[in-house]
């Protein structure tokens, strides 16, 4: 799996979904090698992986 290129380019939206004490964020990744896919997952999940990205 290629590496997550987030930033202007590779993150072109987050959204924080949902009510209650549960927020979803919906993001779109791009791949290296020009792939992209649209994923969600909770905010928790989201800055562990904006994280992993950056560092």
């Amino acid at each position: 799996m290629g590496a997550l290129a987030l930033g202007p380019a590779g993150l072109l939206a987050g959204l924080l979904l949902g009510g209650g004490k549960s927020k979803d964020v919906t993001f779109v990744a791009k791949f290296k090698d020009g792939r992209k896919f649209l994923g969600t997952t909770d905010n928790k999940t989201f800055t562990k992986l904006q994280a992993a990205v950056f560092f």
